[in-house]
Parts: C-alpha cells; sequence; structure tokens
C-alpha cells in the first residue's frame, strides 16, 4: 500500500504477482472480499477491481468480467475507451478468479489492456500497467479454457500471444495454496472421497458407495429439491421439460409456453431450405451461439437460471440462479418481462418494485437455424432443474443428481476435461447425504486423471508456495 503513498519512491514500488489456489471449498472467493472489506475500513474501497472471465464468477465476487473491465471481446479484440480509463484510475489491486478458465493469450491481452488503461504504451515493460497488487485466484483441477491453452499447458506453436502469456504466468512467483476444507467441512468421509478423486484414486468401494445412490426415475421423490448436474445440452433440455411438468404437477399449477419472435430471416450461405416455423420455435438455446430458447416454459415460483450477461452490474448474469417472482406477459410473444428475486440485494431499485426484486427484459440476437440468419427476441432464461456442469463451477449445491456416466461425447472432451467435468460435479457438494446419480456407473467411468503437464505445474507452485511462506515468515 505504501506504493501509492510514494509513487515516486522506486525502492516502494516492487509489484507483488499472487498466484492463491486450492481445491474447491478452501475459501478462496473469501479473500478478495475481505480485501475489499479492509479497504473500505481504510478509505480506500475504490482500488481494487474484482475481475473473472464468467459473469456468474464475476457476480460471485461482486465484480465484472474481465472483458467488461477492460473493453474485451469474445474474440480477443480490445480497444479502451473513455470509461475503461476512468474505472481503472486510481485502481492498486486488481484479482483474477476463475484463473482455471483463463487461457495464456488472454492473459497476454489483459496484461497489454491494463497498460493502455493506466495510460502507457504497449510496449512499456510493466506488467499490468505497474498494478502494485495482481491476484490470480482458482482451481486448475476445474474446467480449463474452452479455447486456448490453460496456463500451466505448453504455448501453441507459432502463437506469440501464447508464448508472452506463458511468460507473464512464470512471473507470478508469490503463491499460497489454501488447504483447509470449509465447503464439506462437516462430512470428513466426503472430504476424503473427494481427495481421492482429485487423486485420480477412486476404488471399487466407492463406486459400490455411489451406485446406492442412483436414482430410479426423474420424478422420484429423492429429486425433487435436487438441481440435475449433465455434460450435455442435448440431455439438459428432455429434463428440464420432464422436471417442470413434474414441478407443476405437484403443485397443481399450470405450464405457461412463450414463444420468442423471429424476424429479418436471411440466408447465410449456399442452403436452399424453407424454414418452418416449428424449425425456429423447436431450437431450444444452445451455449453462446444460441443464448435463449424457442419457447420458454414457466411455472410459478420454478427455479430458473440466466442463459447470457444482459446486465452485469445488476447481477443479470449467465448461469445466474434465482426464482421468478411474477411474469408480465403479452399474449403468443415473449414476457414483456419477468420479475426475479438474486440472492444479493441490489443496490439499485426499480420504482414500484419490492427492493428485493429486479425485472429483466426480452432481448434480441442473431442465431443461425438450418444455415439461416435469424433474429431471435425472447427473455434469456429457462428452468434450472437440470444445469450443465460448466455452468456449476463455482457454485455450493446441498443436493444434486450427477452425470458421471462415460457415454457422451463432447467436441474437445479429451480425458483431462472428462476428469475436470468429474471433480466440478462432485466438489460442489457439501456432503455425501446430497449426491445422486443419475443412472449407476462402473469404476471405467470414473478412471480419469489430470494432465501430466498440470501435476508438473502443481510441483512447481507448491515448490513456489514454500519459497512464499519462507519469505513471509
Amino acid at each position: 500500500m505504501s506504493w501509492t503513498e510514494h509513487p515516486h519512491d522506486l525502492s516502494r514500488s516492487g509489484q507483488l504477482l499472487l498466484c492463491i489456489t486450492g481445491e474447491g471449498g478452501t475459501g478462496k472467493t473469501q479473500i478478495p472480499k475481505a480485501l475489499e472489506a479492509a479497504l473500505c475500513i481504510l478509505g480506500r474501497k475504490h482500488e481494487i477491481i474484482l475481475t473473472a472471465p464468467t459473469g456468474a464468477a464475476a457476480d460471485n465476487l461482486g465484480g465484472n468480467t474481465y472483458h467488461t473491465s477492460l473493453g474485451i471481446n469474445l474474440s480477443y479484440k480490445a480497444a479502451v475507451s473513455t470509461r475503461v480509463r476512468r474505472l481503472w484510475a486510481g485502481k492498486t489491486i486488481l484479482v483474477i478468479d476463475e484463473m482455471s478458465m483463463v487461457d495464456l493469450k488472454m492473459l497476454s491481452v489483459i496484461n497489454n489492456q491494463c497498460k493502455v488503461a493506466r495510460s502507457l504504451p504497449r510496449s512499456s515493460p510493466e506488467l499490468f500497467g505497474g498494478l502494485p497488487i495482481v491476484i490470480l485466484m482458482g482451481d486448475f483441477f476445474q474446467f480449463p479454457p474452452v479455447r486456448g491453452p490453460p496456463l500451466w499447458k505448453r504455448p501453441r506453436y507459432g502463437v506469440d500471444e501464447d508464448a508472452v502469456g506463458r511468460l507473464i504466468w512464470r512471473r507470478f512467483d508469490y503463491v499460497i495454496i489454501l488447504d483447509e476444507q470449509m465447503r464439506q467441512s462437516e462430512d470428513p468421509s466426503f472430504r476424503g472421497f473427494l481427495t481421492r478423486t482429485r487423486q485420480a484414486a477412486l476404488t471399487e468401494d466407492d463406486v459400490v458407495r455411489l451406485n446406492a445412490k442412483a436414482i430410479p426415475s426423474l420424478t422420484h421423490p429423492a429429486s425433487e429439491d435436487s438441481t440435475v448436474i449433465v455434460k450435455l445440452n442435448a440431455i439438459r433440455h428432455p429434463i428440464n421439460r420432464i422436471r417442470i411438468e413434474n414441478f407443476a404437477r405437484l403443485r397443481s399449477q399450470r405450464i405457461y409456453v412463450f414463444p420468442a419472435i423471429h424476424t429479418r430471416t436471411k440466408s447465410t450461405g449456399q442452403v436452399n431450405l424453407r424454414l418452418q416455423a416449428h424449425d425456429l420455435l423447436l431450437q431450444p438455446d444452445h451455449s453462446a451461439q444460441i443464448p435463449f430458447p424457442g419457447l420458454l416454459l414457466y411455472t410459478r415460483d420454478m427455479p430458473t437460471v440466466m442463459l447470457t450477461n444482459a446486465c452485469t452490474p445488476l447481477g443479470q448474469v449467465n448461469a445466474e440462479l434465482f426464482d421468478l417472482d411474477n411474469v408480465y406477459t403479452l399474449c403468443t410473444r415473449p414476457p414483456a418481462s419477468v420479475i426475479f428475486k438474486p440472492d444479493r440485494i441490489p443496490q439499485m431499485r426499480f420504482d414500484h418494485l419490492p427492493p428485493s426484486t429486479m425485472p429483466i427484459f426480452p432481448i434480441e440476437r442473431s442465431i443461425a437455424v438450418k444455415g439461416v440468419s435469424v433474429r431471435r427476441k425472447q427473455v434469456p432464461i429457462c428452468p434450472a432443474f437440470c444445469l450443465t456442469d460448466y455452468k456449476i463451477q463455482g457454485s455450493t449445491l446441498s443436493a444434486a443428481i450427477l452425470d458421471l456416466k462415460n457415454g457422451t461425447t463432447r467436441r474437445g472432451q479429451d480425458s483431462h476435461r472428462k476428469f475436470c467435468s468429474l471433480y466440478v460435479q462432485l466438489s460442489r457438494l457439501r456432503s455425501f447425504q446430497g449426491l445422486h446419480l443419475l443412472e449407476k456407473i462402473t469404476l471405467d467411468d470414473l478412471r480419469f486423471s489430470p494432465d501430466p503437464d498440470l501435476i508438473m505445474e502443481m510441483d512447481r507452485l507448491r515448490a513456489l508456495e514454500a519459497k512464499t511462506l519462507a519469505a513471509w515468515a
């Protein structure tokens, strides 16, 4: 902190590049919150900026995505606006959470954008624009980036930004590894099971114990308060349909169906197909390419999830879970708005609405259906009875039905990603009591290991932690 009080004293301008890691549930997310609270007491809360790769992770921190904070789009292209420069004025601490999902190229882009945001040339040797403290947090045993190589992987041949990102990552030579488990603190047996999962050392006894938790059907009473976690959207959609029907039937409620509005049809290639209404309406949401459904199903009090980042400052971010409070409708169209109750009470209040609620309005995006470009307008939400494994990273669940069967194929689904899916699904739970299986498994379904490069990287990080603790002793 003395750096900001003596900006021209070079003896006080040492930069701290810190990596904080540890398995899921060890309280990593509490550290930036504690930092922010301490700065608030000092009257310097404005000096810290909290970021993450995804909207849900950023909202969990009370921050923004680094895309928003630094003016970076999803194609890695960057431009620093006046808004970004104002945001970075006076900042001394940058926190980046969920570092497992940051790729080498993105770390290089973040470094350059920090320089520009702090009015330095991109050629400046100052890492991150000379910010006094930069903290990378997360767990490399969770999902890696969707596109480029993770920070622990070798750079791609011929990709200069990867090579630069690798050099920057290697400059984080202060390391802390958290090892006190908080999420599963009340279930030591489950904690040991997760340790074996992380070490790729599960046994036949573990399989027997897991199979005893398999549910006979999706309408089984054990599943009523449990979120179903699956690996593919193709499985998620029919399960959500079954669960919402059961949810409404048990409560004697109606299910309302809201069709999206589709306009401006235009061919994008050598395709001569006549697009039918059912082609559009039956096209569900699918990742970032199709961020909301053709048909929105709604019943009162259903669990709901945001499908895209609609408004990050208000917590309306991709994968945010909430309960719907009310729906305002226009016949045969998407809802005019939906009213929801976020987990965090928003600072902004809306006239004529209770302080704990806020509206979500329909948004419009271009999508491609059967080679045809279409504009779809819909509220970016869907039922959250079933979620994909990617959506739950960073979450804590009391009860869940897990999809651990290795019977699915997914692009880029190598052994390491299958290991990550297994570990992320299991480690979200607080105890074994809340764990259920979608179907029975064998030991072959669990025989996946972390990438050997990651094992070597963790050895390097443990050595750096020993040096860090010795230096700070």
